[in-house]
């Protein structure tokens, strides 16, 4: 009885956790462009399809939708921008998901397609960037979201 006890205790410690999601956004992204064309870039607009946070606690998302974000490099923060933006850069037209900034804190405002660049978001540096994964159980419905309304 003892060890069946034991056996019960340890099953449920060994069971994985999933925290809430601390991720701002999710994307798959078709095009980007980074402003000036040539040099050390300072804005960029990201093009595709988004699911915002749903609330500053849990897992959820909001529906998918087509635009774009248009983002300023903080002051700064040069060198993070950089490198979220080159990595970004990466997952242009690969139809694979990408997440960054944080649900707890502004990551811009979805732009329509024919809405011309003007007055650009700050970019959300905090957070980083996060893969995300078809095979991964807590992010399918997620990316079949996604990759849906990128017509995949």
């Amino acid at each position: 009885m003892i060890a069946a006890s034991w056996a019960a205790i340890v099953a449920l410690v060994a069971m994985p956790i999933r925290a809430a999601d601390p991720v701002g956004v999710y994307c798959m992204i078709e095009h980007i462009t980074v402003e000036p064309a040539t040099g050390d870039p300072s804005r960029i607009q990201i093009w595709g399809v988004f699911a915002f946070a749903d609330g500053r606690n849990g897992e959820a998302y909001g529906p998918v939708k087509r635009g774009y974000l248009y983002y300023s490099c903080p002051a700064g923060q040069r060198s993070t921008c950089k490198n979220d933006w080159s990595d970004l850069l990466w997952f242009k037209g690969t139809g694979k998901g990408v997440g960054f900034g944080l649900r707890t804190a502004p990551v811009g405002r979805l732009r329509p397609e024919t809405e011309p660049p003007s007055a650009p978001d700050p970019y959300p540096v905090r957070g980083g960037l996060v893969k995300v994964e078809s095979k991964d159980p807590a992010y399918v419905d997620l990316v079949a979201r996604l990759k849906a309304a990128l017509g995949r």
